[in-house]
């Protein structure tokens, strides 16, 4: 009985191990994650985004299973493209390590918006930041993903972690 337990505990061990930097409790990183773009939005209804007025309206946003099965999906491939066929936003982001503020990196997009239309050809950077501040959205899913073999561009990383944000409407 007590060797059951031990192999019992070296295979959860293993298989943790295994799982790699990106995995943990999914439920805590999507309170996390959800935790953080409504901290941005709040700040965004309060005027606390320099060079930006206050948002007149700014719902918080709820988490939707049905976009983070969607944004799993797509983190499948394990490459730093967007996907073009959805009518969702979308935000992609790697890093080296699960705990990276992905969200944060995205709203720095904000010392480069100028408040008005936004131009077609707009810095990426931008239109991320723009995605988490949209008024008309209400709905977010993410997924994060550790890909052994990660493409951005024609560069192959190893072991990144892959953050993908899906937000409805767009």
């Amino acid at each position: 009985m007590r060797v059951s337990y031990a192999v019992f505990g070296l295979l959860l061990f293993i298989t943790y191990s295994l799982q790699g930097r990106c995995r943990g409790p999914f439920r805590r990183w999507r309170r996390n994650i959800l935790g953080k773009h409504n901290e941005f939005r709040t700040m965004a209804l309060m005027g606390n985004i320099s060079d930006q007025p206050a948002a007149s309206d700014m719902p918080m946003l709820d988490w939707n299973t049905k976009l983070s099965r969607a944004a799993r999906r797509w983190s499948k491939k394990c490459e730093m493209t967007n996907d073009l066929t959805i009518a969702d936003g979308e935000n992609l982001a790697y890093a080296m390590e699960k705990n990276a503020d992905v969200v944060t990196g995205w709203f720095m997009g904000h010392k480069d918006f100028k408040f008005g239309p936004i131009a077609e050809k707009s810095d990426k950077l931008v239109l991320q930041y723009t995605q988490i501040v949209w008024a008309n959205t209400t709905k977010l899913g993410c997924y994060l993903r550790r890909c052994k073999k990660f493409t951005v561009g024609d560069k192959i990383i190893d072991n990144a972690c892959f953050t993908v944000c899906r937000y409805s409407p767009k």
